[in-house]
């Protein structure tokens, strides 16, 4: 019997889920009521589509629209896939990208792998960072696998330097990809896309890095407790600060205190 894991984060409401799938499980021909996406993040399956069959392992990024009919063989191994189930409405919006909702998609390579690598990332973290960050995977997902060809090649320098600027300016608050976007007056896929580029990681990663380095500041140069530390720098508690210093710098809060 499948093990479905979920976990909701903040901004954005997209209430992710991870699934594993036992060693050698068949599923059926089956289609879904919504469409959705699917990271496949460790492991490898079969999948039929039609008369086709098509190998998917660790790296994939596959979109399967609602009413497609497909089946799955898995592998001798467990496998494991991240879900995101994008809303009708915001589906609406991803006609600019040449995305259509009806058609099934599969991106694979460097910029998919990535994708799934910040998916299962964010996933173990689970921080209030982590749901920009997800909302930031969702859109590059779309224009990935919309996009063909390099054919939208806006600046990349401009857009993700004001995105910057705007994080480090409210870093106190928790800013969605949405807020980000509107404040600068450019699209949401668009900014997620493009900061990737520019600095190799999400909003939601960077964000959190700049409160950590804020955090670090604080401690070499003040006595403040650290608990008053993590609350000023917009960590959930003191033990929220930890795991990021713990993931950012292999060290806790403490050892940066002399």
């Amino acid at each position: 019997m499948n093990e479905v894991c979920d976990m909701k984060f903040s901004g954005g409401n997209l209430d992710p889920t991870v699934r594993r799938y036992p060693a050698s499980l068949q599923l059926p021909m089956h289609s879904h009521t919504q469409g959705r996406l699917c990271f496949v993040i460790r492991g490898n399956f079969q999948e039929t589509i039609g008369p086709r069959n098509y190998e998917r392992q660790r790296g994939a990024v596959l979109f399967r629209p609602a009413g497609l009919n497909h089946s799955e063989q898995f592998g001798r191994n467990e496998s494991t896939c991240g879900l995101l189930t994008p809303t009708s409405k915001w589906l609406e919006l991803t006609d600019e990208f040449g995305f259509l909702q009806q058609n099934d998609r599969t991106a694979v390579g460097g910029a998919a792998l990535r994708l799934v690598e910040t998916f299962e990332h964010e996933w173990s973290i689970g921080d209030s960072f982590s749901g920009l960050s997800l909302q930031s995977v969702l859109w590059e997902s779309i224009a990935l696998l919309g996009w063909s060809n390099g054919a939208i090649k806006p600046s990349v320098t401009t857009w993700a330097s004001r995105a910057l600027e705007y994080l480090h300016a409210h870093s106190e608050g928790s800013p969605t990809l949405s807020q980000v976007a509107l404040a600068l007056g450019v699209h949401r896929g668009h900014l997620a896309r493009l900061f990737r580029a520019a600095y190799g990681e999400t909003l939601g990663a960077t964000l959190r890095r700049i409160r950590a380095q804020r955090a670090v500041a604080l401690i070499r140069g003040t006595q403040v407790s650290l608990a008053d530390i993590a609350t000023r720098c917009g960590f959930s508690h003191q033990a929220h600060m930890t795991r990021v210093f713990k993931s950012l710098f292999g060290a806790t809060p403490g050892r940066f205190r002399g």
